[in-house]
């Protein structure tokens, strides 16, 4: 992990990201913003729904998300990821070029939005920052109980074993992947 993370996962917490609920719905509604591929090949949007899946057919035939459909998951109690979300809200903004500055390159910003825990235990070959901006969420990073909550921070190094095992309530969380 890189030495300055610390200092840096300090000072992010307290940069507030004043986003709720009706602003990642209103996000939502500019669905030529979410098309089925970004351009390296990702979806703009998944669903996971409880059991870790994913819900498939949420893309119109014109290649962008179907809005209505999107919304009715999350109101069922799906979870939405929001890829490469950095640019969506002006505070995100922030952190994404503070991110780039202090590591020399793109850092992707992803957002966690609604009521289901995500995925499986897993790892990745990066670093991950996670500022939650509203709600509560439980996690095991590490083999370590950890609960976050509004404006909460958190980070991890590459190949640390984590999972949201527990959403309490309705939540949004921004990782941020660090590699």
């Amino acid at each position: 992990m890189r030495t300055d993370l610390p200092v840096i996962a300090e000072y992010i917490k307290r940069i507030k990201v004043n986003v709720d609920e009706s602003d990642i719905l209103h996000r939502l509604k500019d669905r030529w913003r979410w098309p089925e591929k970004l351009p390296w090949g990702v979806p703009s949007i998944d669903v996971i729904n409880e059991d870790h899946s994913k819900t498939p057919g949420i893309y119109k035939e014109d290649g962008y998300i179907d809005t209505s459909k999107c919304i009715n998951l999350y109101n069922e109690g799906k979870t939405l990821i929001l890829t490469a979300s950095q640019w969506l809200f002006q505070d995100m903004t922030v952190i994404s070029e503070i991110l780039d500055k202090a590591h020399g390159y793109h850092c992707n910003i992803n957002l966690y939005f609604g009521k289901a825990a995500s995925f499986e235990m897993h790892t990745h070959d990066y670093a991950v920052l996670v500022k939650n901006i509203y709600g509560s969420s439980d996690w095991i990073i590490n083999n370590q109980d950890v609960i976050l909550n509004n404006q909460d921070v958190i980070f991890f190094d590459k190949h640390t074993p984590h999972q949201v095992i527990k959403v309490s309530e309705p939540k949004l969380s921004m990782t941020c992947n660090l590699g």
